[in-house]
């Protein structure tokens, strides 16, 4: 069960972030002499040049060999998108991916998902289907006045539901703190990744203004290049060594949080259905003091990922650096929790993991006294 999930979201999530590539015209003049060398058609040197210039490792492979290999196990006559699905391959990092012009133009222009008005009637003898992941987080108060939080995957390219994400987040949080949250779960197990700008926003009356998360690269010339990202108010920013750059700004006009919340214990929930930029979420929370994570190591793809623009509008997906909490060493591979806490197919606000948490924050399991709503 677990592994078929896994495969379902794998690769589908991804941080949403400007392009860090060179230019366009700078990648192509690069190609031609590649291609004049190895005989290999354009669309494989642009791809396999926007690898070798950009990505984490690369340059740990022959990509003059790998060229000629992928020619002659593709053919001449593959097409555009074979062939850079064959770059991909041959670069071998489980958090690249390649999105086609027809895919970006998809994307880029799908309504948002309309939930049935009427679920599908359940077939006789058929085993039981685990319930959707949710689209916008969700929370109530437990027992011993503990905000849980759940946060999903932000997969989206409108700007509307963008907003309504980080919107529904931050409601919550207000809504649990009037009611007299003073510690907070905060559940990453279904978060396979998508747009951490929103999620950070939504999240800031928790993580605070200032730094959260930082990025280890690769810079230019080598060496190590560091980004950080941070909260400042509603302002989600990004500073890569040029000064600060706003990401995301939620729209808010709402009531704000106490002070204390900022400095209030949580306990973060991981699993191996936490990646991407949900993983990137549990390094902001890392970052600041009286954070304990529980349950299971994460699926690994601590890396940030940029998207690299081809000449037909076709997009590579590459890692740029890897994740680390501020002022911490570069992750490398699944983030391991502080304290191991197994669960079944599918989180419940019930499970070993929240009761875990529950019983570092002082406060009585879920399944002791009745859960507030």
């Amino acid at each position: 069960m677990r592994t078929e999930r896994l495969a379902r979201y794998h690769g589908a999530m991804h941080i949403a972030r400007s392009s860090i590539a060179a230019s366009l015209a700078q990648i192509l003049a690069a190609i031609v002499p590649c291609s004049a060398a190895t005989q290999i058609p354009p669309a494989l040197a642009e791809a396999i040049e926007v690898i070798r210039a950009s990505a984490l490792d690369a340059d740990r492979l022959d990509w003059d060999a790998l060229g000629a290999e992928i020619v002659a196990r593709l053919g001449e006559d593959a097409t555009a998108d074979a062939y850079r699905l064959g770059a991909l391959e041959a670069y071998a990092d489980p958090h690249a991916s390649y999105l086609s012009a027809e895919q970006m133009h998809a994307w880029q222009t799908a309504p948002p998902a309309e939930p049935d008005d009427e679920p599908d009637a359940p077939v006789e003898d058929e085993p039981p289907v685990q319930p959707a992941v949710p689209a916008a987080p969700w929370g109530e108060l437990l027992p011993g006045g503990v905000g849980y939080l759940g946060l999903p995957p932000c997969v989206t390219g409108e700007p509307e539901q963008l907003q309504a994400y980080a919107r529904t987040l931050r409601e919550l949080i207000v809504s649990l703190d009037a009611r007299g949250a003073t510690g907070w779960v905060v559940d990453l197990r279904l978060n396979g990744g998508g747009n951490i700008w929103p999620m950070l926003a939504g999240l800031a009356p928790l993580l605070g203004d200032g730094p959260v998360a930082t990025s280890i690269g690769r810079a230019p010339g080598g060496g190590p290049a560091v980004a950080t990202t941070g909260l400042e108010g509603d302002d989600a920013w990004l500073d890569d060594g040029g000064g600060r750059s706003t990401q995301f700004t939620l729209a808010w006009d709402g009531p704000g949080v106490g002070p204390a919340q900022a400095r209030s214990r949580i306990g973060v929930l991981l699993g191996p259905w936490t990646m991407s930029s949900g993983e990137l979420v549990a390094v902001a929370l890392a970052s600041r003091e009286g954070t304990r994570s529980f349950g299971e190591p994460t699926a690994g793809l601590t890396t940030a990922t940029g998207h690299f623009p081809l000449a037909d509008g076709s997009v590579l997906v590459l890692p740029v650096s890897r994740m680390a909490t501020v002022g911490g060493p570069a992750i490398v591979g699944a983030i391991q929790p502080d304290e191991p806490a197994p669960f079944g197919d599918w989180p419940r606000v019930d499970d070993e993991p929240v009761r875990a948490a529950l019983e570092w924050l002082g406060a009585p399991a879920a399944g002791d006294a009745g859960a507030g709503h």
